[in-house]
């Protein structure tokens, strides 16, 4: 092959393997270098809190006693433990100065302090403690126990309700002594004279009752105050308060219906109670209906229920969706009864007005046809109103007329 021919193969080779090197696929840019590894998360720290107990126990105390008991923890956990707050769930309850930081192993305190003053029987208490333990930042404590008073008195109220067949009701407040000394009552006495009041023994030294009744006319504020002398050093004399309700013989309530406002968009159902105040269980309750001018109404529905037998009834309106009660129209709730004093019962049934039609917008005039589109602006301010037949069809727009 002469030199003519071996140059122009050199150079139809180094055509061809440029053509090649150009059709390529551009080689991929260097991979950036991979992140460094992330640390495991390490623990926080805070200390991990165990308590030896979170119920406390402190047994029987007597009352107006003031109850101590102190929480003991430890601090098993790598990390220092820190106690953020100590917080009592009521006014009687105090916590004291406790340990704020404890030491991985070490040990510290939560004392409490219970004030039994205005407690009897059994008692729970909750103490909510805020710590730095990630498992357990918020621990609640219980303290329980159970108060005892030396001298207990079942109620210091009574209260007498006069009704027309009982003028002379009485009411009875239990003493009785828990402790070994035995216990001695006397001195009755009421500062209001339509109350009189005497003591009755159940067991000499430990049990009484004080029988509290009352004696008509009875005056306007009827209350009054019952006091009598003990023998016991930490209660010499025990204060009973005494009142008068007079009560109806039949009591209804409420003493009126009032439904939502109008129209009811679902059924709504209201609820009225009957109850004879009575010690003679023979009320009878018929015929319950809602009415207008005697005559009853018949899409609202009644229904008398008979919980307590001749003492205790409940009546079940129901008014249907859409319900409405027409200006001018009266509509009461109505049943007949066997007392002669009450032989039929009237509830008024009120209802509140649809709500008023929102007054126009300035410059605009109101769209009063319930479902018609808002009213189409003019030039001016003015607006105009899209026409509507009286079965709801649209009618065509009158043009606007030109303004000079």
């Amino acid at each position: 092959m002469n030199m003519r021919m071996r140059e122009l193969v050199f150079g139809v080779s180094i055509a061809v393997f440029g053509v090649a090197i150009a059709s390529a696929d551009p080689a991929p840019p260097p991979a950036a270098p991979a992140p460094a590894a992330v640390a495991a998360a390490t623990n926080s720290g805070g200390g991990t809190i165990q308590f030896a107990a979170t119920v406390g126990e402190f047994g029987k105390v007597q009352k107006g006693q003031m109850v101590k008991y102190t929480y003991t923890f430890t601090n098993i956990g790598a990390d220092t433990l820190e106690i953020k707050n100590v917080q009592p769930g009521c006014g009687c309850t105090t916590a004291g100065d406790w340990s704020r930081k404890v030491e991985p192993g070490k040990s510290g305190t939560i004392p409490i302090q219970f004030n039994s003053q205005n407690f009897n029987g059994p008692v729970t208490k909750f103490v909510t403690v805020t710590t730095s333990d990630p498992k357990s930042a918020s621990i609640q404590l219980q303290l329980k126990g159970t108060i005892w008073n030396p001298i207990e008195v079942s109620s210091q109220f009574v209260t007498l309700a006069v009704t027309p067949d009982n003028q002379h009701p009485t009411g009875q407040v239990t003493i009785n002594n828990n402790l070994e000394a035995p216990l001695h009552v006397w001195g009755i006495e009421s500062n209001n004279k339509i109350f009189t009041a005497e003591v009755k023994t159940n067991t000499l030294g430990k049990n009484y009752q004080v029988m509290v009744s009352v004696v008509p006319p009875i005056a306007p504020n009827p209350s009054g105050q019952i006091t009598l002398k003990t023998s016991a050093t930490n209660m010499p004399e025990i204060k009973i308060t005494a009142w008068v309700s007079e009560q109806p013989l039949i009591s209804v309530y409420p003493m009126q219906l009032a439904v939502q406002p109008a129209p009811l968009t679902s059924p709504q159902t209201l609820t009225l109670t009957i109850v004879q105040n009575s010690t003679n269980n023979n009320l009878k309750v018929t015929d319950a209906a809602v009415v207008e001018a005697n005559t009853p109404v018949k899409n609202v529905e009644v229904s008398l229920k008979e919980t307590q037998p001749g003492h205790y009834y409940n009546a079940f309106v129901t008014f249907p969706t859409n319900f409405e009660l027409a200006q001018g129209h009266a509509l009461e709730f109505t049943a007949k009864t066997t007392s002669e004093k009450l032989p039929v019962i009237h509830v008024p049934i009120t209802q509140a007005p649809r709500p008023p039609v929102p007054p126009p917008a300035p410059g605009g005039v109101a769209n009063l046809t319930p479902g018609a589109p808002a009213p189409t602006p003019l030039p001016g301010g003015a607006a105009q109103v899209q026409p509507v037949s009286a079965d709801g069809h649209k009618l065509p727009t009158p043009a606007p007329r030109a303004t000079q």
